[in-house]
């Protein structure tokens, strides 16, 4: 239809193949939701992988135990997974009988990457993701880390309010995600 000058003219539209036109369009439609969903799946482990960078790391509990869940959460907590290394300084000697961890030691991240292998596949548009962690030592510390209640080390300073900081940068690096290079790379994104 046409309009000039607030008059109407009728336009005619004949589509041959109508069939053909509708296959072409189901597959388009099957394709553009198989990439928002590896997308969507993408940039949730990103913001996982995000927040374990985050972490402030003692015994190396907190940042291990970040867990990947779909559509219920999960507050389990273990303890001991992570095996102090001997490079930080002796009077850092931490919870796990080695010398304490820091904010971005690798053992704690590649324990809860290992941990949560394979929780990311099967998500679909729709899921709700849940990102958790319920850290536990005489107390229930998490929500203590999330509201820099806790005192950190000079190796950890800054390190609360984890996940308000990964949203931060998440909300800031992600605004947009439009470009192939990016699309791709979130498209590839997983734990393992």
């Amino acid at each position: 239809m046409r309009v000039f000058a607030g008059i109407c003219t009728p336009a005619v539209l004949e589509v041959k193949n109508a069939e053909g036109v509708s296959r072409q369009l189901d597959q388009w439609l099957a394709d553009v939701t198989q990439v928002a969903t590896e997308v969507a799946r993408g940039l949730s482990v990103r913001w996982f992988k995000e927040a374990l960078a985050r972490s402030p790391q003692y015994s190396g509990d907190f940042a291990a135990n970040w867990r990947y869940s779909r559509n219920s959460g999960d507050t389990n907590f273990e303890t001991g997974f992570v095996r102090a290394s001997r490079r930080h300084r002796k009077q850092d000697v931490g919870m796990t009988g080695g010398e304490a961890f820091k904010l971005g030691d690798w053992p704690a991240q590649g324990v809860a990457l290992k941990l949560n292998a394979g929780r990311e596949m099967g998500f679909k548009l729709g899921d709700i993701v849940y990102i958790s962690n319920s850290s536990t030592h005489d107390e229930p510390y998490a929500w203590k880390i999330e509201n820099n209640q806790v005192k950190f080390r000079p190796q950890n300073a800054g390190a609360g309010a984890v996940a308000a900081r990964t949203t931060a940068y998440m909300s800031q690096a992600y605004a947009v995600v439009e470009s192939p290079r990016m699309v791709e790379q979130l498209r590839r994104e997983k734990f393992s």
